[in-house]
């Protein structure tokens, strides 16, 4: 499958199909491909994000995420043989966050939930299998590769103006933690970095720092 091809099929024949039927096929896998090159359509969907992105709704673009985050796409993610592609498709998420989340998201730190979008964004790393990998799906050299790109990412989010993108920064350092202690060096580095913070991203960045979020 082409990427056009595969961008039809995740924002709008999956997208109608599953509204329809109350998303009862979000996690159902109903392609041909191999894991690896799921994998692959996933990272070229977010590392061409810029060029698509106009062309749907902010429901649209909430639920193409999820759908390739989520079910028995989450797992061609994890079981992938190309380090290299799910590395880039770890990196791509930078092009969702600077051309995506920062653009449509609410300008809210707190999300209820009630903006799709902004739901997404919040619970992007709960969502996303990658930080969850552990040794017993990948080599613990590829689990390092791999916390270390996320790392970088969420690291990303933090310096970028629309709020949510900083809490989604935060709350997946703040999930990292115990796997990527890392993660609490660079909430320090961001907080020494960033000047009259709000006195809740400060509250919350002590508290992802430690690997305390919900």
């Amino acid at each position: 499958m082409e990427l056009p091809e595969w961008l039809r099929y995740i924002f709008e024949v999956s997208f109608t199909r599953d509204l329809s039927e109350g998303y009862t096929c979000l996690n159902a896998l109903d392609l041909e491909e191999t894991d690896d090159e799921i994998a692959f359509l996933i990272s070229q969907s977010f590392e061409y994000y810029h060029s698509y992105e106009l062309s749907y709704t902010d429901d649209q673009i909430a639920y193409g995420i999820e759908k390739m985050l989520t079910g028995s796409y989450a797992h061609s993610i994890i079981h992938s043989n190309n380090l290299e592609s799910k590395l880039s498709l770890v990196r791509s998420f930078k092009k969702v966050y600077q051309y995506g989340f920062n653009k449509r998201c609410q300008q809210k730190f707190h999300c209820d939930c009630s903006n799709k979008i902004n739901c997404i964004c919040d619970m992007l790393w709960d969502i996303s299998p990658l930080p969850y990998c552990s040794s017993n799906q990948v080599s613990l050299c590829e689990q390092h590769k791999v916390f270390t790109a996320l790392a970088e990412v969420m690291e990303f989010a933090l310096y970028l103006p629309n709020p949510a993108c900083v809490k989604s920064g935060l709350h997946g350092l703040g999930h990292l933690h115990h796997r990527f202690p890392k993660a609490g060096l660079i909430v320090d580095r961001f907080l020494s970095k960033s000047h009259d913070l709000p006195s809740v991203i400060i509250d919350y960045a002590r508290e992802a720092r430690t690997g305390c979020v919900l």
